[in-house]
């Protein structure tokens, strides 16, 4: 019998970049998620000059992106 100690943690991830793409998505994460469309509220993306874009607090603006479901810290 499992312990708790013994299953996987699972979270819940919010993207709004590549990891959108289903594609790249999978070959980041090595397996298909469930996936659904959101919306992170009073948040900003700012694409800096170099890197990837990030979420900044932004009121009144807003992200779209997906929540990816059974995310493990693996």
């Amino acid at each position: 019998m499992d312990t708790p100690s013994s299953q996987p943690m699972l979270d819940t991830l919010f993207v709004y970049g590549t990891l959108n793409d289903p594609y790249v998505r999978k070959l980041v994460m090595g397996e298909t998620l469930p996936v659904e469309a959101a919306i992170l509220y009073d948040y900003r993306r700012v694409h800096p000059k170099s890197g990837y874009p990030i979420a900044i607090p932004w009121s009144g603006s807003k992200i779209e992106g997906s929540l990816v479901y059974q995310v493990t810290p693996d």
